[in-house]
């Protein structure tokens, strides 16, 4: 509230009448985008919008520790991989995650499939966290590049055929 206050105060002494409601909101909303994708850590965020912390488990080539490392506690929070987030599409659950992953068109790269079994050099989701032959920025926007494990284990995942189910 105190940014939008700003906004609408520095905004009458030129013309407010002239700036509509829409572009100080969509400001606002890109404001917030940035500070809650660029957060280190998912719990600092406004309350309703905590994500589990990040889990303490090894990480394994498989569907559920992905998600539970990577997915639940990097990508779906407030602001990105969330309903209603920049990201295009939701990491809430694996479920969800494998929906919007496995066999699924890229919309930068439509020529990709996000997610292609047993093919990582063709999987636009390694691309996009390894930050090469992308279009956009590299995954996780505004925060720190995935650790060399992460992006071991999501290889190994797609590797081994990118199974929903959670087989270690």
């Amino acid at each position: 509230m105190i940014i939008a206050e700003y906004l609408l105060n520095h905004f009458r002494g030129v013309g407010y009448e002239r700036i509509s409601r829409f572009a100080i909101g969509f400001v606002l909303h890109f404001f917030y985008a940035q500070v809650a994708c660029s957060s280190d850590n998912a719990t600092r965020l406004p309350s309703g919008y905590e994500t589990e912390p990040p889990s303490q488990s090894p990480l394994k080539p498989n569907l559920a520790s992905i998600q539970l490392n990577i997915f639940g506690a990097k990508c779906a929070v407030s602001g990105c991989h969330v309903l209603g987030g920049s990201g295009p599409m939701p990491f809430r659950n694996a479920d969800q995650s494998f929906d919007n992953l496995v066999n699924v068109r890229s919309v930068q790269k439509p020529a990709l499939f996000r997610v292609a079994h047993n093919d990582v050099d063709n999987s636009y989701l390694v691309r996009k966290i390894e930050g090469a032959g992308i279009i956009g920025g590299r995954m996780p926007l505004f925060r720190p590049a995935l650790s060399s494990e992460g992006i071991t284990a999501i290889r190994g995942w797609i590797e081994q055929g990118a199974q929903e189910s959670q087989g270690d």
